[in-house]
């Protein structure tokens, strides 16, 4: 199988004192699907110094992959009847700079996906299908603060609230057979809480680390518990004799937690390795 996909994008921008807007599009080419015009939207306005509420509106598109379409083995089953997935967005907001060593930016969004792929169950024990579910809307919060009380340290905190509007129970996968789970597009963070710190002692030495807590939608499937605690680790170091060369050190899953990122997939434990980039 093959195919090819080409696109161009077309940006143009407008500036005022205070107003930035930007009204373009793109266009998606395929060999084996109809050309897509895709709008791509946005807007700035400076409030004041240190305020900008913003908002914008985009396009996009997306064809099945080949696992979608023609997998075919005992745990999951491609569909060859799937179209390709479009999605639009709208999202609006606030963002602001209150000093040298902070940051932050709300914002509410919404996204509506239609001839949407996900790979559902129909019970307990039948195999992963790849299937159209219909049109989805997605609504959503979403927060994040910035803080760098140093030039060598940075921290950020970010949340977000998500609700889509279907459930793996109200989606018909064949006739009269409604969907007992789903894998990708149904199974996600309600909550989704996180937090991250880079420090810089000296040059050639950076320790960073990402915390994350969630409470995933209910899934059938899902063996463990909705709520997950993720933790990751990271040491990098660049010597000043060799710039070329970096080691890392990283630790993932540090606190041994058992939620399954893949519904009734088992989770990979506490996780330990060592590698070394060269750039040249």
């Amino acid at each position: 199988h093959h195919r090819t996909r080409g696109g161009v994008s077309i940006l143009p921008q407008w500036r005022g004192d205070r107003l930035k807007v930007t009204v373009g599009a793109r266009g998606e080419f395929f060999t084996d699907e109809s050309s897509e015009f895709l709008p791509q939207l946005g807007a700035e306005y400076l409030i004041s110094d240190n305020l900008t509420a913003f908002a914008s509106y985009s396009e996009s598109v997306r064809l099945p992959s080949y696992t979608e379409l023609n997998y075919n083995s005992p745990a999951s089953l491609g569909n060859m009847g799937l179209k390709p997935q479009t999605a639009a967005q709208t999202e609006i907001g606030l963002k602001g700079i209150p000093s040298e060593t902070m940051d932050w930016k709300v914002s509410a969004f919404h996204r509506r996906s239609k001839n949407t792929i996900d790979w559902m169950r129909t019970n307990s024990v039948s195999r992963w299908t790849a299937a159209d579910i219909g049109t989805l809307d997605v609504y959503g919060l979403e927060a994040q603060l910035g803080w760098y009380p140093a030039q060598n340290i940075e921290m950020q905190f970010a949340y977000t609230w998500i609700t889509k509007d279907r459930e793996a129970s109200d989606i018909i996968v064949s006739p009269g057979i409604n969907g007992y789970a789903s894998r990708y597009a149904l199974d996600y963070p309600e909550h989704l809480a996180q937090v991250s710190l880079l420090w810089r002692p000296f040059q050639a030495l950076e320790v960073g680390t990402v915390q994350t807590l969630r409470y995933q939608a209910d899934n059938a499937v899902r063996t463990r518990s909705d709520f997950g605690a993720d933790s990751s680790f990271v040491v990098r170091y660049t010597p000043a004799c060799m710039d070329y060369a970096t080691v890392s050190l990283l630790l993932n899953n540090a606190w041994d937690d058992d939620f399954q990122a893949f519904p009734g997939q088992r989770t990979a434990g506490r996780y330990a390795g060592i590698s070394l980039t060269l750039d040249w």
